[in-house]
């Protein structure tokens, strides 16, 4: 992959390839590897690889806990503002045990792994026991006999 400043041909057609790219963060011309390219060769962005990274470290961190999970539901077709009223459905708390998470990973996005649906917020351990009974209800029918119920 060329980029598109060291391609001869285009240096020869335009002046604006002449030099390397200049990041408007530090100000550092960097040799085309420090910048992130996408699939056509083309820079995806101004900043050097070392201040995009920041920059996305200041975006993330800048957000509370809830927000995070909330652009992270996004991933099984919700919305932020659907995440946050599950959350403030369940009031913040697990839909099963109904405890607040006790952990730094907060509530779990359930969801069905055949249809796609979105059931609920889930603590960690929670969540893991679903997982760990492979998510079939006879198999936690057993488990509840297993255990006395």
């Amino acid at each position: 992959m060329v980029a598109a400043w060291t391609d001869e041909e285009r240096k020869a057609r335009s002046i604006q390839f002449s030099t390397p790219p200049l990041c408007p963060r530090c100000g550092e011309t960097e040799p085309t590897n420090f910048y992130i390219h996408k699939k056509t060769g083309r820079r995806g962005n101004a900043y050097c690889a070392k201040c995009h990274k920041e920059n996305c470290k200041q975006r993330y961190h800048a957000k509370t806990m809830i927000q995070k999970r909330a652009s992270r539901a996004m991933m099984y077709g919700l919305s932020v503002h659907q995440y946050m009223e599950i959350h403030e459905k369940q009031g913040g708390k697990c839909a099963i045990c109904e405890k607040e998470p006790t952990t730094k990973r907060g509530l779990h996005t359930d969801h069905c792994h055949i249809t796609g649906n979105v059931r609920g917020l889930l603590c960690h351990g929670c969540n893991i026991a679903i997982g760990n009974l492979k998510h079939d209800v006879e198999l936690m029918k057993k488990a509840i006999k297993y255990l006395g119920g």
